[in-house]
């Protein structure tokens, strides 16, 4: 083989190299970025707690500093912590190596802390009542629910 042939042939190889790369599980994806931001979020709300302390956005502190600033006696905010720095070793993995996953060791993790497994016990009680509520009435799940499915 030669020529075009050998040209359509490497072709349809990187398609479908970039095909594989690019379908991957993008809502469980979606939730970890969401973690991490909304993470980022909650430690402004250290500037409340205490007012003297600076402008964070302003400091221009990383994921890592910010969670380091949430050590406190607050034992609601201890517990999470372990979860939080998790977060964000499986945030950067994900967001630099496209052939990164979460793993069951990740979701481990997570779920032996207490607030992470709510959370996650309440989405599904969610998703179970909007599922009940589809084969109810005529409503229909948006398709954020659907993917769940």
């Amino acid at each position: 083989m030669g020529g075009r042939e050998r040209a359509l042939t490497e072709v349809e190889a990187n398609y479908k190299e970039m095909r594989r790369r690019w379908d991957k599980d993008v809502l469980t994806m979606g939730r970890i970025l969401r973690a991490h931001l909304h993470v980022e979020y909650m430690t402004r709300h250290l500037q409340h707690v205490n007012p003297t302390l600076g402008d964070l956005d302003e400091a221009r502190l990383s994921y890592a500093q910010r969670v380091n600033l949430l050590s406190s006696s607050d034992k609601s905010i201890t517990s999470m912590i372990g979860g939080v720095r998790h977060l964000n070793r499986v945030r950067n993995r994900l967001a630099h190596n496209l052939d990164a996953v979460i793993t069951e060791a990740d979701k481990a993790v997570f779920l032996a802390q207490a607030m992470f497994r709510a959370l996650r016990n309440a989405s599904m009680d969610e998703y179970q009542a909007q599922l009940s509520v589809t084969h109810s009435t005529s409503w229909r799940l948006s398709p954020n629910w659907q993917a769940l499915r």
